[in-house]
């Protein structure tokens, strides 16, 4: 964050594009919103930052992987079928793996805060994989089976080294938000997949496995309830708009329901 307000160091210019991509794209600024929407803006704001990605203007590999990454939040319509989201998170993951960031990093010789930026980062990627699976009905890129990287926790949203104070500390809320989420795309991949039991929090070890006689609706939804029943408290909706309400709600009507199957099957 101080390299946006230190223009002796400023950020990646491929970056900054994408970020402001990203962020055109949830923004509420009546500035950038044609015909009540932004989608001018952003793609705008793609159109530059693909410019500057085909002249190979960024050499950086971990800024090249979060440029990627945020250009797939860009998404010109169903008839895209080329460089869409799906595509560029692809590509951000395959560039992340070449130099590995899906490892563990405890003996390397990276620096505190590098090791904590290369985490935030894979588990970013790791949470666009599993939901463009799920929105896209596309096959995951990720196997967690193939990465000892260790888990997100707060301490890696801390940005710098030693005992200095952060001039932008992070938001408490923002980082649980982020760490809940990382749980629940672990929950699917966890059904099947023993090796994830050293990264899932205790206690949750059981609800996951497969192997006990449970069908894999039941199962899910067993794990999904576990994960969301042992949230922080921050991270609960506290006044939500009707249609949330009403979503919310149905989620719990059906996790009540996959509930009592299970009652039935033990």
């Amino acid at each position: 964050m101080s390299q946006y307000r230190d223009p002796t160091n400023p950020p990646s210019m491929l970056l900054l594009q994408c970020v402001l991509l990203a962020g055109a794209r949830i923004s509420t600024n009546s500035e950038l919103r044609v015909d009540g929407s932004t989608s001018t803006a952003v793609a705008t704001f793609y159109r530059r930052a693909k410019a500057l990605y085909d002249a190979d203007y960024e050499r950086d590999r971990m800024t090249l992987v979060q440029s990627m990454l945020l250009m797939g939040w860009y998404w010109a319509g169903p008839d895209d079928i080329s460089k869409n989201m799906f595509y560029w998170s692809q590509s951000a993951i395959a560039v992340a793996q070449n130099f590995g960031l899906h490892r563990n990093m405890g003996n390397s010789g990276l620096s505190i805060s590098e090791k904590r930026l290369r985490r935030r980062i894979w588990w970013t990627l790791f949470t666009r994989d599993r939901a463009l699976a799920v929105g896209l009905g596309q096959s995951v890129s990720i196997n967690l089976d193939d990465c000892d990287v260790d888990m997100i926790t707060d301490d890696d949203f801390i940005e710098h080294d030693g005992n200095n104070i952060d001039t932008y500390p992070p938001n408490y809320i923002h980082v649980e938000f982020f760490i809940q989420y990382v749980k629940l795309c672990m929950v699917k991949t966890a059904m099947t997949s023993p090796q994830l039991a050293q990264h899932y929090p205790n206690g949750t070890k059981s609800a996951l496995s497969p192997c006990d006689g449970r069908d894999q609706s039941t199962t899910f939804g067993l794990a999904y309830y576990t994960c969301i029943t042992s949230a922080p408290v921050v991270c609960y909706i506290e006044q939500a708009p009707r249609a949330t309400e009403r979503l919310c709600r149905t989620q719990n009507n059906l996790m009540d329901h996959q509930m009592a199957l299970f009652a039935q099957q033990t």
